[in-house]
Formats: C-alpha cells, structure tokens, sequence
C-alpha cells in the first residue's frame, strides 16, 4: 500500500505493549489526552486565537520543526495545508496553535505551544470559549514534549485520561550511502579536502586547476 511506517496508540499498562514492542514497535512518545471545561469566560473579548492567512503557514512550520522532537517527526511529519488549524500570534509573531479535528463524539486538539507563551490558562480558556455552544466536548492533546501545560489544564478544572503509548513500526529500512572524499597529491603527500566541491577534480599534471590570486 505504499506506507511508510504502522503507527500504534496504547494504555500504557495494557497487556498489549510489550507485545507490540517485541513485534518491533518502538515509542515514539508519550501523551495524555484531557477533557476541558465547557465553561465560558463571563467576559466578552476579542480571541486571540486567529485563523491562520496562508503567509502563517511557513512560520507554523517552523514552530513545529523547533517544538517537536525529531523522533516524533520521523513518525508523524508536518503536513502542509490539510488541516484545520488556529494561530495564537503576539507581536505578529506565531507562538502556539493546533490542529482541530471534529467528529460525530467530540472536538479533538492538537496543540504546539511556545513555552514562552504568559498566561497559559488565560490562553487555554480563550480556546475553550471558541468552542462553546457546539454542544459537543473538547479534547486537548498533551504529548510528553508538552507535560508542562499540566499545571495549568488542572488549573482551569481539565480531566486528563490515563497515559498513552505512542509506537510506530517503520516499514523501510535505512542503506549507508559512501561519500568519495576529495584527495589530491601535493608535494608528494596525500591531503584530504573536506571542503572541496564534489565536481571540483584535482591533477597535479594540469596547473589551470590551481587556484592563482
């Protein structure tokens, strides 16, 4: 089917793990998964959760790539435009957003936020009034690079679900490919030119290849 990997998602205390990682799944990451609040900021205001103009979709890029450890990338790569999504920007800068997910039991979250974001709970309590009156629950996702929002999803009265496991099965196998590292003779000795240009080709018989100043 042309798949890359198999990835897999698990209670971490289900009799299942270990056999999924003895069939050759590895984890990739932890995560919780918490229900917020259906509660509503008694104070109207303007979001500061925005929907995102096609120049943010560099920088939301960007973000991920700096936020998300490289093993979960490896996993579940950025995808470009497919998603539904919401930007929290401040001084026109992207800090945070997430990808929403809405289906026929509920809202499902996935967020990637700047730990330089202040006021977390405020932030957080923004997001929930954007989805208040749909009459469906909201789910946030919480991966293991992220455990810092705990305090503040308990702080706003959110109900985390057990730990999950996060495995993926790669399916392709990685070839070493050999790099021809340039060598010429000078003076009788053998230098090696880490730095030299893979075209670049060395004779000591053809003097037009020696750079003059």
């Amino acid at each position: 089917m042309g798949a890359l990997n198999i990835l897999a998602e698990i209670e971490e205390s289900h009799e299942l793990f270990e056999m999924l990682r003895q069939s050759g799944f590895c984890v990739f990451s932890w995560e919780s998964i918490w229900r917020l609040p259906n509660h509503k900021n008694k104070v109207q205001q303007i979001s500061d959760w925005l929907v995102p103009t096609p120049v943010d979709e560099n920088t939301i890029r960007t973000l991920f790539q700096t936020l998300v450890p490289p093993l979960v990338q490896n996993a579940e790569p950025f995808t470009n435009g497919d998603s539904i999504r919401l930007v929290y920007k401040k001084n026109n800068e992207v800090l945070a957003y997430v990808e929403i997910i809405t289906g026929v039991e509920g809202i499902y979250l996935i967020p990637v936020i700047h730990p330089s974001v202040e006021d977390i709970g405020q932030l957080l309590a923004d997001l929930i009034d954007q989805f208040s009156g749909l009459g469906k629950p909201v789910f946030l996702q919480v991966r293991s690079y992220q455990a810092w929002l705990a305090e503040s999803l308990l702080t706003i009265q959110a109900e985390p679900s057990p730990r999950f496991a996060l495995l993926v099965k790669h399916l392709t196998s990685s070839q070493t490919s050999k790099v021809l590292n340039m060598q010429h003779v000078h003076n009788g000795s053998r230098q090696t030119e880490p730095t030299a240009p893979i075209l670049q080709h060395y004779s000591d018989n053809n003097p037009s290849t020696e750079t003059s100043k």
